[in-house]
């Protein structure tokens, strides 16, 4: 009894160690974290305010955002507290799953180290809180199959929809590879098909969760190149980005990967069994890591690509009995990672990785200062992390598309953004209201004018210059345009 005590404790002490890092990395900025989390902050204002959300989605990270918000008088510290609290129930999670998978208790310690230190979980905290708790659900989802416990399993299948579009997903997939793979009662298995199939069309028509419409996120997904996720990961961010605790933990994670493709092949020529587990982890990763995806920053492959390294872990599980480490080489790891740890959370770096939150707060001084003497615009278009700032500070609806709707041309403003801003004052006759250096506030109906005279009298790459993703000029997809 003593003994079990004193694992849970141990266990315990990881679990706060790993809230105290990330909650000192989150807050080593003032800001909000990350390039989504003002946009989580204008739904809660929008639901404290008004009852209801200023975009419909039915997900749980709002209502557990409202219960935290309760006990802090700022709701940016709200946020990170949740963030922060998010990556200790993550390794909480796994350990859950560590102790149904029988793994050792000396290995569980391994692996809570490992996630101590890890800096992709510290940046996946800052960057996206809503889908780490999707992948906590996806985490305790496993952990319900191999206690094949299946009340639980179509219990947390269903929880999937409501945590993340990605997840649930996910978890159709691993639930569909894992009954097929085991000898299940051929109705339980028609049953579970069923359910997830009548779960995919019922949920298509609430706001906020999977819809068919959703599959336009595929558009262009794929590349006829092999495009290796960890060095397409590298050539889209920049080199001083990556810390060297995180280019050490992508490192490992590629020896992982060959490590069990190997040990694959050598189990297949050997016609040794595959598990179920395995099989499902294996394939997830094939999924999660698909070297023919085209990535870019805001595509699915990018979310897929965090999201493995995310779940790296499983593949240690997978390897843990094949690997046969004495118990001194696996204590010595695991006190190299406790000691990275002091270090490593400081990976995510928010003048690095944020976006120029400060810069934009000195904007929104100036449009105030603007809208003193002038009417406030009822909409205004300026690009993401911008808009979302902006919207949660002034309450005035800041849009990162192109409207798809008829606005009065006096009531629709933009935030441009002008790299030769003498250009816009020789085609428009006017000086625009400058917020930062290039950025101007100015009436859309003058932008599209601007840029007209623009595609007519310059060339096309002077042209495209100003059709990047600061200037928006995309309308909204259809599966943002859900209610």
């Amino acid at each position: 009894m003593n003994k079990s005590l004193g694992k849970r404790f141990i266990v315990f002490c990881f679990l706060i160690a790993g809230f105290v890092f990330r909650w000192l990395s989150l807050q080593q900025t003032d800001f909000a974290n990350g390039w989504d989390t003002y946009y989580y902050l204008i739904q809660l204002a929008s639901l404290q305010g008004t009852g209801q959300m200023h975009s419909s989605e039915w997900n749980l990270f709002y209502p557990t955002l409202i219960l935290v918000d309760w006990f802090f008088s700022d709701s940016v510290t709200a946020v990170k507290f949740l963030s922060a609290s998010l990556t200790a129930l993550f390794m909480y999670a796994f350990s859950l799953l560590t102790v149904q998978l029988k793994v050792r208790f000396e290995y569980i310690i391994f692996l809570l180290a490992y996630l101590l230190f890890s800096p992709e979980l510290t940046y996946f905290a800052s960057q996206w809180p809503k889908n780490l708790l999707g992948i906590i659900v996806y985490v305790l989802l496993l952990t319900t199959l191999v206690k094949k416990s299946w009340f639980f399993v179509i219990a947390l299948l269903i929880v999937s929809f409501f945590a993340h579009r990605m997840v649930a997903v996910l978890g159709l997939i691993t639930v569909a590879l894992w009954i097929f793979n085991k000898k299940i009662n051929i109705r339980l298995k028609i049953g579970i098909v069923t359910l997830g199939l009548l779960s995919l069309s019922i949920v298509h028509f609430v706001p906020g969760l999977i819809s068919f419409y959703d599959f336009e996120r595929f558009n262009s997904l794929l590349s006829n190149q092999l495009q290796l996720p960890h060095l397409s990961f590298f050539h889209l961010f920049k080199t001083e980005k990556i810390s060297n605790w995180w280019r050490m933990e992508m490192i490992m994670s590629i020896m992982l990967v060959i490590y069990i493709i190997g040990r694959l092949f050598k189990q297949l020529i050997k016609n040794q069994s595959i598990s179920s587990f395995q099989f499902v982890i294996i394939a997830l990763f094939i999924i999660l890591w698909f070297p023919f995806y085209q990535m870019t920053s805001d595509n699915i492959p990018y979310r897929l690509f965090h999201a493995g390294l995310l779940l790296l872990p499983l593949l240690f599980l997978v390897s843990f009995k094949n690997l046969n480490l004495n118990s001194r080489l696996i204590r010595s790891l695991t006190f190299i990672f406790m000691i990275f740890s002091f270090f490593s959370w400081k990976t995510y770096a928010p003048e690095k990785h944020d976006p120029d939150y400060k810069t934009y707060s000195k904007m929104i001084q100036k449009l105030e200062s603007y809208w003193m003497k002038n009417s406030k615009a009822e909409l205004i278009i300026g690009h993401k992390s911008l808009a979302e700032i902006i919207t949660y500070h002034t309450q005035v609806d800041v849009l990162p598309w192109q409207v798809e709707y008829e606005v009065e041309a006096d009531k629709l403003y933009r935030i441009a953004y002008l790299p030769f801003d003498r250009l816009y004052e020789y085609y428009l006759h006017n000086t625009p209201y400058q917020l930062a250096v290039n950025y101007y506030y100015m009436k859309e109906s003058d932008w599209q004018i601007f840029l007209a005279n623009l595609k007519k009298h310059e060339s096309v790459a002077l042209y495209e210059l100003h059709q990047n993703w600061k200037n928006p000029h995309e309308v909204r997809p259809a599966y943002l345009l859900k209610n």
